[in-house]
């Protein structure tokens, strides 16, 4: 009876050593599969890593699957001299270099870098004081961007990403030269970026905010809207209109420029429960109400399109409404919520159908001082306005506030 025990427990301890075997080659497996190379070296050209840390122009992270890998941008016959006088490309005394630039690609714990010869080289100069690369992520892929000045006035992004192991060179044929190296990505695969044609009534002057849908599979950026402001486009003063833009697109990160209607302007559904509404200091299902904290409305609601000074207050302009406060002091950021306005592009209802929807307002009048006709609701301590053309009675916005104590 023990010699079989003995043979029982034989065959045990070696059914338990096969299976520690089998485990221990799947988890080799696994680490194999772990280690692939994320970079195709066959057939490349090599560089000693170390070399292009101390001499590429510009170097560019990025990562795969977890492993992160290096580009770098680098001439061989790079030379480098003073800008000989002031120009578009900077001022007299400037460091320039220019040179055939080839990119290479090492990952992380590699000591050798590998030339991308599919690429074509790029025969370029660059003002080394002016800031002209960029690293921006698209639906998972990082896509390293140079620019060069190739225009008064103008920097040009070239756009690349790893893809099967190499670099890959983005169309964008359809993007203008920015002004910027700033790309905002929103929307899974959506970029937009600005420029400036400084000619405020030209056709084509003015700021421009191009959006762009990238293809990942096409390598590709498709141009979706260019919204253009100047004198011609929102008359009369477009141009100072565009720059106020630019500069809450500049400061703002979640900023953005609407790229489709449906955005900014989906109709607004007016039934008698607004005025319910209107009284608890809401309008419109907009994330905001009266007397909110704004720096904490700010905070909660990013996408702000730019920001201007409005009858000693300050307005904030969002996608589909905008919102108005009073600062505590002349450059805070602070206060509470004064003001909610409504776009008439939202308001599909003449100021008769309004009327026959709420019933009779408080009063119908012109007022003076902001030249225009206003129809006015008073709902508990809350003012609720449209603003209405009288020739045909379409109406320009709806405004609500808390009424003024003569009002109550």
């Amino acid at each position: 009876m023990r010699k079989y025990v003995i043979i029982f427990s034989l065959i045990c301890l070696a059914f338990i050593s096969a299976c520690e075997t089998a485990t221990n080659v799947d988890h080799d497996h696994d680490n194999e599969k772990e280690k692939a190379p994320i970079i195709q070296t066959e057939g490349k050209p090599e560089m000693d890593k170390a070399t292009l840390e101390e001499d590429a122009l510009f170097r560019f992270e990025g990562e795969v699957d977890g492993a992160k890998f290096f580009a770098y941008f680098f001439a061989e016959n790079q030379a480098e001299k003073s800008l000989e006088e002031t120009s578009f490309f900077g001022q007299e005394g400037d460091p320039v270099v220019s040179g055939e630039y080839d990119f290479y690609l090492a990952e992380k714990n590699s000591d050798v870098a590998y030339k991308q010869t599919q690429l074509d080289s790029l025969d370029m100069k660059f003002n080394i004081d002016h800031h002209l690369k960029n690293t921006i992520e698209v639906e998972g892929y990082d896509v390293f961007m140079v620019f060069a000045n190739e225009v008064p006035k103008f920097i040009y992004p070239y756009m690349f990403m790893l893809q099967n192991g190499e670099l890959v060179k983005i169309d964008t044929e359809d993007l203008k030269a920015p002004s910027t190296t700033e790309f905002k990505v929103f929307d899974d695969n959506k970029l937009q970026t600005a420029y400036l044609v400084n000619n405020r009534s030209g056709q084509n002057g003015g700021w421009h905010f191009p959006t762009l849908e990238f293809d990942a599979e096409q390598n590709q950026l498709t141009l979706i809207k260019e919204e253009i402001y100047n004198d011609i486009t929102y008359p009369p003063n477009g141009f100072d209109y565009g720059h106020d833009r630019y500069a809450t697109w500049m400061d703002e990160e979640a900023s953005i420029i609407p790229y489709k209607e449906s955005e900014e302007m989906e109709e607004w559904e007016i039934t008698k429960e607004i005025l319910n509404e209107a009284a608890a200091g809401r309008i419109a299902d907009t994330p905001v109400k009266l007397n909110d904290n704004i720096k904490k409305m700010r905070k909660e609601n990013k996408r702000i399109q730019f920001e201007n000074w409005y009858e000693g207050g300050k307005v904030l302009y969002y996608p589909g409404y905008n919102v108005g406060y009073a600062p505590k002091h002349l450059e805070s950021s602070d206060g509470k919520v004064t003001m909610i306005i409504i776009p008439g592009e939202r308001i599909h209802m003449t100021v008769s159908e309004i009327k026959d929807t709420l019933g009779k307002p408080r009063r119908d009048m012109y007022d003076e001082m902001s030249e225009s006709n206003l129809l006015i609701y008073i709902e508990g301590k809350n003012h609720l306005h449209f603003v209405y053309d009288e020739s045909d009675g379409n109406v320009k916005s709806a405004v609500l506030r808390e009424a003024d104590k003569g009002e109550m």
